[in-house]
This record gives structure tokens, sequence and C-alpha cells, in this order.
């Protein structure tokens, strides 16, 4: 019981911390600049499959990330995110999201 009230304590305090502490209402967001003249590349890969009513549905999403560094303060750079979505029997392998199902639909959702 003791350490639940200390957990509820902690985040009680935590709570009014987030509400009442901030003192103005400008969101500061971390950031850094790369160096000039170098490249960043990021790249995410999610795949998902379930199997509903002898069904299954796959879904992949792919994010790339590429910046370049053009001077001592600015970077360009752009962003694109792919996604595909495959609908067939539960037989069917998950790996049929990339083509080759039944139902399959793909393309880019995002580019900026």
């Amino acid at each position: 019981m003791k350490l639940f009230k200390s957990a509820f304590i902690l985040v009680i305090i935590g709570l009014s911390t987030a509400v009442f502490g901030q003192k103005s209402s400008t969101r500061y967001v971390a950031s850094s600049v790369i160096p000039q003249g170098s490249h960043e590349i990021k790249l995410f890969n999610n795949l998902y499959s379930q199997s509903v009513s002898n069904c299954r549905n796959s879904f992949y999403t792919g994010l790339i990330n590429y910046l370049y560094g053009v001077g001592p303060r600015f970077n360009i750079g752009f962003d694109a995110r792919i996604r595909s979505v495959s609908l067939g029997p539960e037989s069917e392998s998950i790996f049929k999201v990339f083509g080759g199902s039944i139902q399959n639909r793909a393309g880019f959702t995002a580019i900026g």
C-alpha cells in the first residue's frame, strides 16, 4: 500500500508539473543541423499481418527520410511514405503484400 501511495504522489507531481509548469505557450523542439556537405538517410519498415475469419490482411509501411547539409545552419531534404495493403485467403503468405495478391493496393501516401 505504501508503494501505491508513493507512485500516486509521483504521478500527481508529474501531472501538475506538466500542466502548470509551462510559463509560456511557445513550444520548443530540440533539433540539430547536420554538418555542411554531409548526407543523412533514414529508413523505417513495418510489416503487420492478421487473420480474421479465414482471411489474411497484411499491411506494409515504409518511411524514407533524406537530409543534406547545405550550410552551417540549413538542411534540405525530403520525406516519403509508401504503403501497401493485401487482402486474401488465410493460406496466403504475408509477403504477398509486396505484389501478387488477389486484392492488393499500394502507393505513395505522403511526400514532403
